[in-house]
């Protein structure tokens, strides 16, 4: 006899599913006989107390340290908090400092400015499209339509990286340490804390009329890990990134950002990669595109295709379909901006 029994949890998180499981064994009388199978299961439930007992009390005790560590925050005052990862956050923390308030942005890794560092996707293409007769690519593509201080940036790069679905195509490490962090370090009313994630949020009022009363969040510095906390897999390291406490590779610090007055409610922008702070916060949310302007009905399969990037290297002799007989070195582009492996003069 097998007993079965499914225990599963949805988080506020979306497509995140948890499910345990867990399986015993009745007697088998006519394999071993009722003596002993008596043994058997008097052992196997001594054995299934103990260890449920040990890792009960393992929980219990880290429950315990993880609420130690919390409560144990410091407090940092902001008008506004950018929750990033993103290229939006970068540029709302920069468009809030300049408006006079005081803002925190919160980047989970070392290199602000989402897909053009991090995600390491820094070719930027706008726009190449129309919809009718609406030319959306010439608008996209006149500089009057292009943040001035962006601009100014891609101009500076050029196109080292000499692709043809943009104008710009270089490494993400150049933007990083010409442009965006100068930019950051200059800017008055802006505050960054670099490697740092939500950990919780606190919310009071009451429903459809909530705010935001404190955010927590989990800022860790590298102990033993190497290449400055990336030297692993991201799957490997991300629960220790959400845990306040101390481990072998990193030192953690526990914040709590809190509203600058008591009488003005922070303002909290969620430029998350995974949405945390609409997850945590119990707000209204979809995924997908909204199928009416303004309403939370969507269309969850509507949205753009996972784009995988990856380094490659033209070596001699190799070469694709009729380029077999091309002769290449190593790094070079095997032709000049063929049309049909890109966007063209489509890029802006």
């Amino acid at each position: 006899m097998v007993r079965r029994s499914v225990h599963t949890l949805v988080t506020t998180m979306p497509f995140m599913v948890l499910a345990g499981y867990w399986i015993s064994c009745g007697r088998l009388e006519e394999s071993l006989g009722k003596g002993r199978t008596q043994v058997d299961e008097g052992s196997e439930t001594l054995n299934r107390g103990s260890s449920g007992r040990a890792g009960e009390g393992r929980n219990a005790l880290t429950r315990s340290q993880n609420a130690a560590a919390l409560a144990a925050a410091t407090d940092v005052p902001c008008d506004v908090v950018v929750a990033g990862g993103t290229t939006a956050a970068l540029f709302a923390a920069l468009t809030s400092a300049r408006e006079g308030v005081q803002t925190c942005l919160l980047e989970p890794t070392n290199w602000p400015g989402g897909q053009l560092t991090a995600s390491a996707v820094s070719a930027v293409d706008f726009a190449w499209h129309k919809i009718g007769d609406f030319d959306v690519a010439k608008l996209g593509k006149d500089p009057r339509n292009i943040p001035s201080e962006f601009q100014k940036w891609m101009v500076a790069l050029g196109n080292p990286g000499g692709c043809w679905v943009s104008r710009n195509c270089f490494e993400p490490k150049a933007l990083l340490i010409n442009s965006i962090q100068p930019t950051l370090a200059k800017q008055a009313n802006l505050r960054v804390f670099l490697d740092t994630v939500v950990k919780s949020v606190q919310t009071q009022g009451a429903q459809g009329n909530k705010v935001i009363s404190e955010l927590v969040a989990i800022q860790r510095r590298p102990v033993t890990a190497g290449n400055q906390g990336y030297d692993r897999f991201l799957s490997d390291d991300l629960s220790d990134w959400y845990s306040p406490l101390d481990t072998d590779r990193f030192g953690k610090k526990v914040m709590r950002f809190v509203p600058s007055s008591p009488s003005k409610p922070m303002v909290v922008i969620d430029a998350t990669e995974w949405g945390e702070v609409l997850a945590l916060s119990g707000a209204d949310y979809l995924i997908g595109a909204e199928r009416k302007d303004g309403t939370l009905d969507s269309q969850e399969q509507c949205g753009q295709a996972t784009v995988f990037p990856f380094v490659i290297d033209m070596v001699s002799g190799s070469g694709i379909g009729s380029l077999a007989s091309a002769s290449t070195v190593a790094g070079d582009v095997p032709m000049a901006n063929p049309s049909f492996f890109g966007l063209g003069t489509q890029g802006w």
